[in-house]
């Protein structure tokens, strides 16, 4: 099955070039938000770039929920991962045209989240076409694999650790706590200061 995938090269041109640019900014706000709106300033000083003030508009208001909840209800946190999944479509590419391996990579990352800290919450696990190595987690248990990455792989085992790395972060929430730390941040830069 892991072989399934052909080698498809098709070049998706302005979209690939397009999602490079801004792959190591983006990367830079997703792990640190707090930079967030000091990012987005240096990557769009007139604010006329539509995809990058939908990003921030995004990752606002997802912070401004998140910062409005101590412990944050499954329906909120998938509610929030379908958004950024929507987004990782439009950056990483669409699911990969191959029910067998889709079912395939369901079945085992299934088997995988059964064994983790939250084995209760349905887990979606996506093959996107794209030429990147990539894995990343959304909150809500929507997990993407790039082809390339599942092409790479040489065994049943390989896949298993990246589900089991990406499955890890959606259990310990790290997207939703990044984010809930950058809202806190930039509430503490604007609080007063004493003179």
């Amino acid at each position: 099955m892991m072989n399934k995938i052909n080698n498809d090269s098709s070049d998706r041109g302005a979209s690939r070039r397009h999602f490079l640019k801004y792959l190591g900014a983006m990367t830079l706000l997703f792990t640190t938000p707090a930079l967030g709106t000091d990012l987005f300033q240096l990557l769009d000083p007139s604010g006329k770039n539509k995809d990058l003030q939908k990003a921030k508009n995004l990752l606002g208001g997802t912070s401004d929920l998140i910062a409005s909840q101590k412990e944050i209800d499954y329906p909120s946190e998938f509610a929030i991962g379908e958004s950024l999944a929507l987004e990782g479509f439009q950056r990483f590419g669409l699911p990969y045209k191959d029910d067998g391996l889709q079912k395939y990579l369901n079945l085992v990352g299934r088997s995988v989240a059964k064994n983790s800290p939250r084995p209760d919450i349905p887990y979606y696990f996506v093959v996107v076409d794209s030429s990147i190595y990539n894995a990343f987690a959304c909150p809500g248990g929507i997990i993407f694999v790039s082809s390339t990455l599942v092409k790479s792989m040489k065994s049943e085992a390989e896949l298993a650790s990246v589900l089991a790395h990406e499955i890890s972060h959606v259990t310990h929430r790290h997207a939703l706590n990044t984010i809930k730390r950058g809202k806190c941040s930039r509430e503490w830069e604007r609080s007063p200061r004493p003179p």
